[in-house]
């Protein structure tokens, strides 16, 4: 336990946390956890998400890379004008091993992690669990929320209010190099995934000329319908990774680079700059001039 790298399976873990709830006698523990959680606990990721533009970007961080921290959950962003969710739902065949004290921690840390990064600007209005203890109200005061039981799903909803007010501690060129990091980390980890294999190649290819879904899977080898199952197989969405690595690349390209923001927008594809600029707004809450 004491190799940064070691991979804990999730079987185990529910074993520690019956036996952590038992030893303490605290079926709140997380709570307590909570309160002594820094960004470092989460290595490369928790310090990316602390070097992060704002929370929106630390969101997006937390959810593209969640399996650096667990592959048991499949994690996304769901958003509404006013709301932002981050959702948790388990994988069906791992459906067994989510474990109630395990996911409040989860969502308590994150919680506890964005204060940390982003002070009284977070705002939580609805958390919901899966599962259910005896009573809401130690986390309804931790939270300052509303708590929920027995949901369709593990989230925390928060205001889009400030969500992309600047980050004290944000640092965009450390944020990117911890990026790399963990992309590399999870590439080696996970060498048979096809989604990791299909960003990079849109990485490495997309500002050459426009990408279609068939050209990446000529790139790759195999049909349109392979590709297309392979990536069913892992719930991974071929238009959500080539909207993640077009985003990439549209934030080196304005930050790095002295090319006209129209030239920019042509190299990833989008058909004129008012199509780009609606595109980064959505990425980042701004827009690319201003970014």
């Amino acid at each position: 336990i004491k190799n940064a790298n070691t991979r804990l399976p999730s079987s185990a873990l529910v074993k520690m946390w019956d036996l952590a709830v038992q030893q303490s006698g605290d079926p709140y523990i997380a709570i307590h956890i909570a309160h002594c959680f820094k960004p470092t606990s989460l290595s490369a990721l928790g310090m990316a998400m602390a070097a992060s533009r704002n929370i929106y970007d630390a969101l997006l961080r937390c959810s593209r890379y969640s399996s650096m921290v667990s592959d048991a959950h499949i994690i996304t962003l769901e958003e509404t004008e006013n709301e932002l969710a981050y959702v948790a739902r388990p994988r069906p065949e791992l459906r067994e091993l989510t474990h109630i004290y395990g996911m409040t921690t989860i969502l308590c840390c994150l919680y506890q992690m964005l204060k940390d990064i982003a002070g009284e600007f977070v705002q939580v209005k609805e958390v919901h669990f899966e599962g259910q203890l005896a009573s809401r109200k130690p986390f309804e005061d931790f939270f300052g929320c509303p708590v929920f039981y027995q949901a369709d799903c593990n989230k925390l909803i928060l205001s889009k209010e400030n969500v992309y007010s600047e980050q004290i501690f944000a640092n965009d060129k450390l944020a990117g190099s911890l990026d790399e990091w963990i992309e590399e980390y999870l590439a080696s980890s996970q060498q048979e995934l096809l989604a990791t294999r299909v960003q990079k190649f849109l990485l490495k290819n997309l500002i050459y000329g426009e990408l279609s879904q068939a050209k990446v899977a000529i790139g790759l080898g195999m049909s349109t319908r392979t590709l297309q199952r392979l990536l069913k197989e892992e719930r991974a969405v071929y238009s959500e990774l080539f909207d993640n690595c077009r985003k990439k690349l549209a934030l080196k390209l304005v930050s790095q680079s002295e090319q006209p923001l129209l030239e920019v927008a042509f190299m990833l594809g989008f058909s004129d700059q008012s199509n780009f600029t609606r595109a980064f707004k959505r990425w980042t809450g701004t827009t690319p001039h201003q970014y």
